[in-house]
């Protein structure tokens, strides 16, 4: 069974005000991301079975190559 679906393009406009409020909070403060898990990449099927509706980003971290 196939679902359609319709995108619809949201008008947005930034102005010169907006722009700077923004820019001005990240500089004030680098926002920081939050992280709800991270796992090594051998157990990736299972973290993103466990992940569910994570609160955070999900990391997946790889083992450095000790190639010469």
């Amino acid at each position: 069974m196939f679902v359609r679906q319709h995108l619809h393009m949201l008008p947005t406009r930034e102005d010169r005000a907006d722009l700077a409020a923004i820019t001005a909070l990240v500089e004030d403060s680098m926002p920081t991301p939050v992280l709800d898990r991270s796992y090594p990449l051998a157990e990736v099927a299972e973290g993103l079975r466990e992940a569910g509706h994570a609160h955070g980003k999900v990391v997946i971290t790889f083992a450095q190559s000790t190639l010469p």
